[in-house]
């Protein structure tokens, strides 16, 4: 049984519903255990379920040991047949070839590059200057699919101030994005 409580939106005065067709009281409003009208509606076909409620759910409250709106709530997504749960954070979601934007850019000392691999495999990070000289070598080797990052030391790299270009290559693919480093 539901009781209202302090939750927002808490009616004053709920009006009753009235099931049509082959819809069906499911919910109940009631006063001294007499019931005095239908507070939801429920709606089955072949195809889709709908539930109507002459109230707004967030003033399900749980008072008095009636029902709290958690658990209403996760009835209710059950009937409707979809899950409970959300999705974990941490789900893989498959990966792509991609070289995401360094931050900071600008930098001044350091600059963190991250990229993701879709499979594994010998991949190729550089930065370069505007001739096409490479200048750093951040990664040259065999990695993983998944995300991974690298981290661009100026000071390391000996560079002067201006425009660079990262270069990351592999799985026959190749992404580029600028950077901009300003001592």
């Amino acid at each position: 049984f539901l009781l209202g409580g302090d939750g927002a939106g808490a009616p004053d005065v709920t009006p009753s519903l009235t099931a049509v067709g082959d819809a069906q009281p499911v919910l109940y409003y009631a006063r001294n255990d007499n019931d005095i009208g239908a507070a939801g509606i429920a709606n089955v076909t072949d195809s889709y379920k709908t539930l109507l409620l002459s109230f707004p759910l967030e003033s399900i409250g749980g008072a008095g040991g009636s029902e709290e709106r958690e658990h209403f709530v996760q009835r209710l997504v059950t009937w409707l047949g979809g899950d409970q749960d959300a999705p974990a954070d941490d789900i893989t979601q498959p990966l792509e070839f991609s070289l995401e934007p360094a931050y900071p850019n600008p930098f001044n000392s350091t600059s963190v590059i991250p990229f993701s691999l879709g499979r594994s495999g010998h991949c190729t990070l550089g930065l370069y200057d505007l001739t096409g000289r490479m200048v750093a070598q951040l990664v040259n080797g065999t990695l993983q699919a998944g995300r991974h990052q690298a981290v661009l030391d100026a000071t390391t790299a000996d560079l002067s101030s201006g425009l660079y270009y990262v270069r990351l290559a592999g799985s026959d693919q190749v992404r580029i994005r600028k950077l901009v480093y300003i001592p």
